[in-house]
């Protein structure tokens, strides 16, 4: 009898948190009004707890997806700019762009064409979201379940949020990550403020690296400390600020060096080297972690300039400036170094 009692306790417990969950994803957003959407990702008993779902809006047998939402998921920065109806996406610097109304959009600098175009609810962009899930596969994991999509939590790690204002607190029990070149010829001298000796200034592909003045280059860079950081920056000349990559295309291409727009664009350039080789003038690459983005894709990009330090910009409190990456937060983001001049 007792043992019966236990049994009919236990099921009405587990009936009535069943009947409690199903209330509560009857109330789950559909979305159509974009501006009730929750800041945070929306949980579903039945999937990993690390998991983020994404409800979707179905028009004309096409399923969409509210883009701000899924950008917010990704932990991805935006930029719309209301004249074009261009929506751009990236980390540090922009990646992919949509626009709406349109089939042709852009990844990593390259033309993309969608099955549809992406449309405008209620002052919101949504987009076809298998285009969505094409373009943005190497940035996370995926699955389609009726008319959600489920995005799997596959890194833990905070994203930029996650940096120290001071960038160079390290563990005394860490070792150096990177190393410098002994035979770096630039690696003692001195550089001298303001002086270009790179010769020609016409922009080379960097297939054909060019041999530079690396320490005039790094001088050049360093002329810019302070510059505001604004995410998917135009040109310097007219803007005046910068993002990562514009950054170091526009110091590059002072040498002559023709890098390319974007971070990831720019680490499919140049020649690989050891990280324990590194000369001043090479490119790092790391990625921006977040709890459902891939730590397979490049997020930002700096210039080593030597004794574990590069200098870059990502941040709007400091803009561009130096940082300690031989120990500590960025040693444990890096992807690949590139040497693009000598």
């Amino acid at each position: 009898m007792l043992k019966k009692m236990r049994y009919l306790t236990l099921t009405t417990i587990v009936t009535a948190l069943f009947f409690t969950q199903a209330c509560g994803n009857s109330n789950k957003l559909q979305g159509v009004d974009q501006s009730k959407a929750p800041n945070s990702p929306i949980r579903s008993l039945g999937f990993d707890k690390d998991d983020a779902r994404i409800s979707l809006l179905q028009q004309n047998g096409i399923k969409y997806i509210p883009m701000q939402e899924f950008i917010n998921t990704l932990g991805f920065q935006s930029l719309l700019d209301v004249e074009t109806k261009t929506l751009s996406i990236g980390e540090i610097d922009v990646e992919y762009k949509l626009t709406l109304n349109s089939t042709e959009a852009e990844k990593e600098e390259s033309l993309v064409k969608l099955t549809s175009p992406p449309i405008e609810v209620q002052g919101n962009m949504y987009a076809p979201v298998a285009d969505v899930m094409s373009m943005f596969s190497e940035d996370m994991h995926s699955k389609l379940e009726d008319n959600t999509l489920i995005l799997h939590g596959t890194n833990l790690e905070l994203g930029m949020e996650g940096l120290n204002d001071d960038e160079s607190v390290i563990s005394q029990d860490e070792t150096s990550f990177f190393q410098d070149d002994p035979n770096d010829p630039f690696k003692d001298a001195v550089s001298t403020l303001g002086s270009n000796i790179s010769g020609s200034h016409d922009v080379l592909p960097v297939a054909a690296m060019k041999n530079i003045n690396i320490n005039a280059l790094i001088s050049e860079a360093r002329k810019y400390m302070g510059v505001r950081y604004v995410f998917g920056a135009g040109p310097y000349p007219r803007t005046k600020v910068f993002d990562c990559s514009s950054y170091t295309q526009y110091v590059f291409g002072k040498y002559g060096i023709g890098l390319n727009r974007t971070a990831r664009a720019q680490a499919r350039q140049g020649t690989t080297i050891s990280r324990k080789s590194l000369r001043k003038g090479d490119l790092l690459f790391f990625y921006v972690p977040g709890r459902f983005k891939s730590n397979r894709t490049v997020g930002h990009v700096g210039i080593y300039i030597g004794n574990g330090q590069m200098i870059n910009t990502f941040s709007d409190k400091q803009g561009v400036h130096i940082t300690t990456v031989n120990k500590g937060y960025w040693s444990k983001k890096f992807i690949v170094a590139k040497r693009v001049a000598y």
